[in-house]
């Protein structure tokens, strides 16, 4: 018997050539921490997806999702649980799917993850504001364990392409197991407003999309308003700071990154090369570019970036993105922890270091190691460390 005929499954996991089709990888494989995936499932999705192409990923996904989201036998924490890894297959699914699919995909993640909460127990209403004519939908987790006290809060907020659903594997399932009230919401242009709403795009100013879902949760008396703090991942980096600066009625602000510019933000991440001399196409003209000159992956990345922000071109998107700066960091007076990560680039660093420097209240500056298996955007490859770091810097300041 040789070594190559030795075999303990047929199951492998092989990374993608394609730099951001393994980020995205990452991401359904870091879920798995807090019951939204399993690596087994992943793996074999994996193994039906071509290396850049979108349309193998939506399909694997999408096929995976199916098959899980309904086991024919079983009692409610099985099922709760498939469901549970079925929402965050179908937001796989939605990520690199087309737009005409993608609000399909998404309301089915956003089905099966109420579905899961239900089966599962978990005390999660769903909370519904209205603002400037569109809908917007979060989610309002109780804590895990009763106490006498009022708990504390955090609000979820998440980026470009995240949903509220994620944002419980992301923060809100370890943040009601330390015994906070979890508040995940969604502004305009975010991927769970789009379902609903496919032409609501992105807007600088997020500070009344909080006072919004605040507003709608205040009276409660299990909640403590004076503890609350306000967490943005990703592009929520942006939106939660710019929001603190503007007067978010939250007590604290957690940064993952911290973003004060979007726009070098997103130049340093998209190319500069590119970001120069952008291509000379409209959103409507993109599917006409053979995909020897425009890659798939690529058509995706300009489709979406134009329809999020309301332009046409590329170009159009780049000189959009000037519009979202944070204008007064001085004007965040509240406790701040800002996190990146060692993998995220020169420019990510230089905008947390500006950003300890340029805030007004005390800052807690801390940078993820590769060598954690944290070093990546926004942690998915350890995201159990990231809502450690985050509840226990919350823990020391509430204490």
């Amino acid at each position: 018997m040789t070594e190559q005929q030795l075999s303990r499954g047929a199951a492998k996991l092989t990374a993608f050539d394609n730099a951001e089709m393994d980020f995205q990888l990452m991401r359904s494989l870091g879920a798995a921490a807090f019951g939204g995936g399993s690596v087994g499932e992943i793996a074999r999705a994996r193994a039906a997806i071509i290396d850049g192409d979108p349309a193998s990923w939506v399909a694997a996904f999408g096929a995976l999702a199916a098959r899980v989201e309904a086991p024919k036998a079983g009692g409610d924490a099985l099922r709760g649980d498939a469901a549970l890894r079925a929402s965050m297959y179908w937001r796989a699914a939605e990520y690199y799917a087309r737009p005409e699919d993608a609000s399909t995909l998404g309301r089915k993640s956003r089905i099966v993850f109420q579905a899961a909460m239900e089966l599962l127990g978990i005390a999660c209403k769903t909370i519904v504001v209205r603002l400037n004519g569109e809908s917007l939908t979060g989610y309002l987790l109780a804590p895990a364990r009763e106490d006498k006290r009022p708990a504390p809060l955090i609000v979820g907020l998440s980026g470009f392409d995240g949903s509220t659903e994620e944002l419980y594997f992301e923060i809100g399932a370890a943040a009601r197991q330390r015994g906070y009230a979890c508040l995940l919401i969604e502004g305009p242009g975010q991927a769970g407003t789009r379902r609903e709403n496919p032409n609501s795009v992105f807007t600088p100013d997020y500070a009344p999309v909080v006072h919004a879902f605040i507003d709608a949760i205040k009276d409660r008396g299990s909640i403590d308003l004076q503890r609350s703090a306000l967490y943005g991942i990703s592009f929520g980096g942006y939106f939660a700071s710019q929001a603190m600066a503007a007067g978010a009625p939250c007590r604290a602000l957690v940064a993952n990154s911290p973003i004060l510019d979007l726009q070098a933000y997103m130049t340093a991440f998209i190319g500069p090369g590119l970001c120069a001399d952008p291509p000379d196409i409209k959103v409507d003209e993109i599917d006409e570019v053979p995909d020897a000159v425009l890659p798939p992956l690529l058509k995706h990345g300009l489709r979406t970036s134009c329809l999020r922000f309301g332009t046409d071109t590329f170009a159009g998107f780049l000189q959009r993105l000037g519009d979202f700066k944070v204008a007064q960091p001085a004007a965040i007076a509240c406790p701040a922890l800002a996190l990146y990560g060692e993998g995220e680039g020169a420019e990510v660093e230089r905008q947390a270091k500006a950003f300890a420097a340029q805030v007004s209240g005390p800052v807690t500056l801390r940078q993820f190691r590769d060598d954690e298996g944290a070093g990546d955007h926004c942690q998915f490859g350890n995201l159990a460390l990231s809502a450690a770091v985050v509840l226990d810097w919350l823990d020391d300041l509430w204490r």
